[in-house]
């Protein structure tokens, strides 16, 4: 039945969204993630023309938003799970060319945020296969805009770059001498934030 949708869909370019939501389920229910990474390379490998897909009316934007991100947690669980270290690398090498793929290259992210954890993967990859310098780099790249877009007026994406923020900072304190208070400083800073978005809130029921 899935592939038949499938099929009915690709017909007008339209097949993306619904295979994220097929990747879901193998997530979810079948728990069958070399599944999930198939489905998931099926929907970045679908391009767009940039305008919201026909029958379901999702944006692309959103699409590639969602399945680099899904797609980032597969190939990390498959990269934990495995002890072969030819395999982590093409896990890793899998990480680099997410946004290489025809949807990324026809949508490109719309912001920093979208693709922020697929470099959170990235580090954590790095920090098992090295070289340091790849992994400080990395970690560096998810750190400083985390801060800047946390700086600015703008704040729908806040929430997302607060929990890398806080990620990159409890990986950080792993990979370091006395890194207790990076770790710490990672397990305080969300709940700091949501009583600050908490109180906001409050604030604007008020007025």
């Amino acid at each position: 039945m899935y592939q038949d949708s499938i099929r009915l869909l690709e017909n007008v370019n339209a097949s993306a969204p619904f295979l994220v939501e097929l990747g879901f389920l193998h997530i979810n229910v079948t728990r069958d993630p070399e599944a999930a990474r198939a489905v998931f390379d099926q929907a970045l490998d679908s391009g767009s023309t940039g305008w919201p897909y026909a029958v379901m009316g999702e944006a692309p934007e959103a699409t590639l938003d969602t399945a680099d991100t899904f797609q980032s947690e597969i190939l990390y669980r498959l990269f934990r799970e495995s002890a072969d270290v030819k395999r982590k690398r093409q896990l890793l090498a899998a990480i680099e060319g997410l946004l290489m793929w025809p949807l990324a290259l026809d949508v490109p992210p719309i912001s920093n945020t979208a693709v922020l954890y697929q470099q959170v993967v990235l580090a954590r990859m790095s920090l098992k296969l090295g070289p340091a310098e790849k992994f400080h780099q990395t970690l560096q790249g998810v750190v400083d805009p985390c801060m800047g877009a946390l700086s600015d007026n703008v704040g729908w994406n806040d929430r997302d770059n607060l929990v890398c923020l806080a990620t990159s900072l409890g990986i950080l304190g792993g990979t370091v001498k006395d890194g207790q208070g990076l770790k710490r400083a990672a397990q305080i800073l969300p709940s700091a934030q949501s009583l600050v978005w908490t109180q906001l809130e409050g604030r604007e029921r008020d007025v």
